[in-house]
C-alpha cells in the first residue's frame, strides 16, 4: 500500500550558490527538512536559506542576469555557512498531483534536505499526491 501513494526520488548533493539558484527557480512548491537535530547556528543558516528561497520564488523573474550573480554570491555564502557547520545540503525533484481528485494538477516540488556531511541520504521517499 505504502508504494502506491509515494515515490522515491534521488537525492542531490548541493554545493553551488549558481546551481541552487537555476534549480529553485524551475520549482513550483518547495519542502525543507532537516533531517537531523542541527547546531543552533546551522538551523539559523537553514531557516534563513529557506526564507531567502521562498521570497525569492515570488520575484525571481523580475531579476536582472547581474542581480542573479548577486544572488548567486549570496547562496553560496549560507552553503558556505552551513559546510562550516557540518551541514550538507541536498535537493530532491519530484511532481506531485496536487488538488482534487475531480480536477488534479502537477506541480514540480523541490525537497531540500539538511544533514550532517556524510549523513546525507542518496533517496528520499515522498508522497505522490496532497489534497489542497
Amino acid at each position: 500500500m505504502i508504494k502506491k501513494e509515494t515515490i522515491t526520488l534521488a537525492l542531490k548533493k548541493i554545493t553551488d550558490g549558481r546551481q541552487l539558484r537555476e534549480m529553485s527557480e524551475s520549482a513550483q512548491a518547495c519542502q525543507f527538512n532537516a533531517i537531523e537535530d542541527l547546531s543552533e547556528e546551522s538551523e539559523r543558516c537553514f531557516a534563513e536559506l529557506q526564507d531567502y528561497l521562498q521570497d525569492y520564488s515570488w520575484i525571481y523573474e523580475e531579476y536582472t542576469a547581474v542581480r542573479k550573480l548577486k544572488v548567486n554570491e549570496e547562496l553560496q555564502e549560507m552553503l558556505d555557512r552551513l559546510k562550516r557547520e557540518g551541514v550538507s545540503l541536498g535537493i530532491a525533484v519530484g511532481m506531485i498531483k496536487a488538488g482534487e481528485a475531480e480536477d488534479p494538477f502537477s506541480l514540480r516540488v523541490n525537497h531540500y534536505i539538511a544533514a550532517s556531511c556524510g549523513n546525507l541520504p542518496k533517496e528520499i521517499i515522498v508522497n505522490k499526491s496532497v489534497r489542497m
